[in-house]
């Protein structure tokens, strides 16, 4: 939000105070995350508006007619703005190694994790923690996530349906729309459908976008209130918003007013396993009991004998032997959370005999 700000700014007033404080946000967003490199793109579009009249009138001069020859006409503009965006560049740069100097201390490890990860958010490497998005619907599923449990859904149907219209907006007025509108809409497309469309669909990857989508649907609110009375039945329309949003915050808040539920299960096992039982832990997942104080003595996992079964292993006869051998073992079977059966069970070509096990296990065979 800082390099939009700074971005906005150097648009207006194209000063060299702003291009290094651009710069510099642009090398802390970086240092944080390298998916802020989209951001380079609003940057652009700053340096351009801010030459947009020395460009016209050159280009008249040189009777360069931009919009009939796209390749002249874009190279005629990248020259115009180089400099400007290649000097915020370079702040950037120095200011990202400065506050990530592991890019060049390990410069090998940092570019392979960062490239492992990339590979991973678009569904080109396979690991048993994002098969839970298997057939999930690009876009629609981080909207649909986020509006429910990400925002709560008045905020989210307000974020995601004002920002729709502000998009309208923008291309039925795209002629006369202001300049720092398209800005802020050009970063939230971008990076929509940059991550919108990745096979993994982590809720945060969206944080970024979300004060955006604020500020476009705020827009697009008061756009369509041009009365008094819609005015007023704006405002209304926020007040609600706000109002359900802090409550939903404060009732997500409440949940850590209570004993987590893994400490809860641990005491129970504690309580009712014996030293020494023998407990299955699904792969990939926590591992219960953990440590913890029950009744004045200090317990830990460590007294029981852990099965650890892979479950996420190709489906064949050796795993059946494997799971088979394990509940012959095991006095109690542990599932922590829904990590494991949940994204199984979006694979049924993959995986049809661990979804066998489960739906036995579930229905207490």
């Amino acid at each position: 939000m800082a390099t939009l700000y700074a971005a906005l700014r150097l648009g207006m007033n194209p000063t060299r105070g702003w291009k290094i404080i651009c710069g510099i946000c642009l090398g802390l967003a970086l240092a944080t995350k390298a998916t802020a490199l989209p951001l380079l793109i609003p940057i652009a579009f700053a340096c351009y508006h801010a030459q947009v009249g020395a460009i016209q009138a050159l280009a008249i001069q040189r009777n360069l007619p931009l919009l009939q020859n796209v390749r002249a006409g874009t190279l005629f503009i990248w020259r115009a703005i180089r400099r400007p965006l290649l000097e915020i560049a370079a702040t950037a740069v120095a200011v990202f190694f400065l506050t990530q100097p592991y890019a060049l201390l390990d410069w090998y490890a940092f570019g392979h994790d960062v490239i492992r990860e990339s590979l991973v958010a678009r569904g080109w490497l396979d690991f048993p923690y994002t098969r839970q998005y298997a057939h999930t619907l690009p876009f629609v599923y981080q909207i649909w996530q986020s509006a429910i449990w990400g925002m709560g859904l008045p905020l989210g149907i307000f974020a995601w349906g004002g920002s729709a219209r502000f998009a309208f907006q923008i291309w039925r007025e795209r002629a006369t729309t202001d300049w720092r509108r398209t800005l802020l809409f050009s970063w939230a497309l971008i990076y929509f459908l940059i991550i919108g469309g990745q096979y993994v669909k982590y809720l945060r990857y969206l944080l970024p976008l979300l004060p955006v989508l604020y500020l476009l649907a705020t827009a697009a609110l008061f756009d369509w209130a041009r009365t008094r009375v819609l005015r007023a039945l704006a405002v209304a329309v926020l007040t609600l918003v706000l109002v359900s949003s802090a409550t939903y915050a404060a009732a997500f808040v409440s949940i850590y007013d209570r004993e987590h539920p893994w400490l809860t299960a641990s005491r129970w096992i504690y309580e009712n396993a014996r030293v020494g039982n023998a407990l299955i832990i699904e792969q990939w997942d926590d591992a219960l009991p953990v440590a913890r104080q029950v009744n004045g003595a200090a317990r830990r996992g460590s007294e029981y004998e852990s099965i650890v079964v892979p479950l996420y292993d190709a489906d064949d006869d050796a795993k059946v032997a494997t799971i088979a051998r394990a509940l012959e073992r095991a006095d109690f079977i542990i599932l922590a959370s829904q990590r494991a059966y949940g994204s199984i069970g979006r694979l049924p070509e993959r995986y049809p005999l661990t979804i066998e096990y489960y739906e036995k296990l579930f229905r207490g065979e």
